[in-house]
């Protein structure tokens, strides 16, 4: 039998992971304490973490002020909770939160703020924390994608009251979220209520995991209006299994390499694009460390052309997110399912329809860099099909 074949990849997979199933969800939790605070929750996802964080605040309703410009997962907690997204707008160069455009948001209804670290670049985290404290708000972190990222000093994950992970994105490429707090007491309560969940029991066949849930549990869910966003409520309901956590364990102790080559390859492709036509970069927040877990730009033409022809040249670009399979997310105050309120963000209303995103990883070469560039270039300055 070859070792091509996939009964033996599977069998060297599984003999690999058994190795690595000696941690438990603990083990994962002690680890991810050397690099951010001292307290921690592991979850299923990164989504899971958030949602977890909503349902043990307990809040009965209320208003979060969050970033529009993120894929829906984000937002989709928030909803589910019973809360209500309301968004502030974003700065047209970094695409992060605009911490002005969040005291004008504030109301008496307002509970928390939900910051999120777009690509790997920080928000002004500074002068948010400042807002916040003086409002007596909440300050949620969402590191989904910055693992890795500083501001001023100081990694993300460490200004807000709670902070969120997600093992899914870069260095990791796992399943898994993390939520940390300096505060014991708010773990605990998170942990409480993540007992009530059932452990995954994922079938794992060359990295991809399948489960299902119990029908008690499906059955009991608020009924969706599109049932391709099912997986929304999946990620939520599930606490990670051992072999999960071993797993997680493994990419945990490995990471440093693989975060240092994203970084490498951002700044490459930084410089490759500084000077393309017909583009504008996501702009570096000051006094940060970014980690380029995506690669974000904006063009002058719309990016669903662009990301369709980029496509046809086997660079597999996106908008900003690949969820559900699809290349382009709706705006929120267009989307089917979200339908929220974006009429006082110009800036993303502006750059929603001309954002894209490039793939990156941390095994790209200089050839690959090139390529991206001028097949771009061929695409917005040179008029080919």
């Amino acid at each position: 039998m070859s070792n091509d074949t996939i009964p033996a990849k599977l069998l060297t997979y599984f003999l690999i992971m058994k190795n690595y199933l000696e941690y438990s969800k603990d083990d994962v939790e002690n680890e991810f304490t050397k690099y951010i605070r001292p307290y921690c929750c592991f979850t299923y996802s990164g989504r899971s973490a958030l949602y977890l964080v909503y349902k043990s605040l307990r809040m009965k309703k209320g208003e979060i002020i969050t970033t529009p410009l993120t894929c829906s997962a984000a937002i989709f907690p928030i909803l589910y909770c019973g809360l209500k997204p309301k968004f502030a707008d974003i700065d047209p160069e970094t695409y992060n939160i605009l911490p002005d455009a969040i005291n004008e948001t504030i109301s008496k209804n307002t509970k928390a703020v939900q910051v999120i670290h777009l690509a790997g670049n920080p928000c002004e985290m500074k002068a948010i924390k400042e807002i916040c404290e003086d409002h007596k708000l909440l300050l949620i972190e969402d590191c989904a994608q910055a693992f890795g990222a500083e501001y001023e000093g100081k990694n993300v994950g460490t200004f807000g009251d709670i902070s969120c992970f997600s093992f899914s994105k870069p260095p990791f490429g796992i399943r898994g979220g993390m939520i940390t707090s300096k505060e014991k007491n708010v773990i605990s309560n998170i942990k409480n209520y993540q007992n009530k969940f059932l452990s995954c029991v994922p079938i794992s066949i060359l990295g991809r995991d399948f489960e299902r849930l119990p029908f008690k549990i499906l059955k009991n869910l608020r009924p969706l209006k599109y049932d391709n966003y099912r997986s929304d409520f999946e990620t939520f309901l599930f606490k990670p299994s051992k072999l999960l956590s071993s797993i997680a364990m493994f990419r945990l102790r490995n990471f440093h390499n693989i975060l240092e080559h994203y970084i490498q390859n951002g700044l490459l492709l930084t410089e490759e694009f500084s000077n393309l036509a017909g583009i504008k970069l996501q702009k570096d927040t000051k006094n940060s460390k970014r980690v380029f877990t995506k690669f974000m730009l904006e063009t002058d033409k719309n990016c669903i052309d662009v990301i369709k022809r980029l496509r046809e040249r086997n660079i597999y670009a996106t908008h900003l997110t690949t969820e559900n399979g699809g290349l382009y997310q709706q705006r929120f105050d267009l989307h089917p399912l979200y339908n929220l309120v974006t009429k006082n963000c110009k800036n993303y209303l502006h750059l929603h329809d001309r954002i894209i995103t490039l793939p990156i990883s941390h095994n790209m070469n200089k050839n690959e860099i090139k390529y991206y560039k001028e097949q771009l270039d061929n695409i917005l300055n040179r008029g080919e099909n």
